[in-house]
């Protein structure tokens, strides 16, 4: 089963991806694919590939997204706990 993700945007402009389950580990980083408008989420575990969101980013978020230098990601569960939440780098890949 793969992991659903959204990308929003918080009222001061910061930007969050909320994940529907909890992560394999710690999350490192956001890798953002220019040409195909992609997000990728890269974990702190070997052989993991990370979680590719499935969607292609709307043009107009494409530039929150370039000028962004962190993302928030929040991870949900369904056994009442608090999400996890980490605050990640954001890498360009692509030109």
């Amino acid at each position: 089963m793969s992991r659903e993700m959204d990308l929003c945007e918080l009222p001061d402009g910061t930007l969050m991806i909320v994940t529907d389950r909890r992560l394999p580990a710690e999350a490192l980083r956001i890798e953002y694919y220019r040409d195909q408008r992609l997000l990728m989420l890269i974990y702190d575990k070997e052989n993991h590939e990370g979680d590719l969101m499935h969607h292609e980013l709307p043009q107009d978020v494409v530039r929150k997204v370039i000028l962004a230098r962190r993302i928030i990601v929040v991870a949900y569960s369904n056994d009442n706990e608090e999400p996890d939440q980490f605050s990640v780098p954001l890498i360009q890949i692509g030109v």
